[in-house]
């Protein structure tokens, strides 16, 4: 069964001085697995973060659409959820379900792509 889906699509221009800015200010958004991971390339670090963000987004949306009634603001989500890479490199969601006070655990599935000006998941 199907719980919800969400999907979103970030313009990368608006993360082009995001390496720049402080640990702690990321931290708001991106777990520190993220942020580093992030920070490793500059030149790729705006697609990166870009991307992550929209997959905190597609997920906030699928989750309030399964959870009319328990809607979270987004910043809280962005703590909550976070994306890894498994052994392969593909990517996957971390969510703290706990938090979120779930009756279960649903499995998540994401994608993520992205270009020069563009991300989606």
């Amino acid at each position: 069964m199907i719980l919800g889906i969400g999907i979103d699509m970030v313009d990368t221009k608006r993360f082009e001085t995001w390496h720049t800015k402080p640990v702690h200010q990321l931290m708001r958004i991106f777990s520190e697995h993220e942020i580093t991971y992030c920070l490793e390339h500059q030149n790729q670090s705006a697609q990166r973060f870009a991307v992550r963000f929209a997959a905190k987004e597609a997920f906030y949306k699928a989750y309030c659409a399964w959870q009319q009634d328990a809607i979270l603001p987004l910043i809280t989500v962005c703590n909550i959820v976070s994306v890894a890479k498994n052994m392969h490199n593909v990517p996957y969601l971390l969510v703290n379900w706990h938090m979120l006070k779930t009756p279960y655990e649903p499995i998540c599935h994401v994608t993520l792509s992205h270009t020069q000006q563009l991300a989606l998941a």
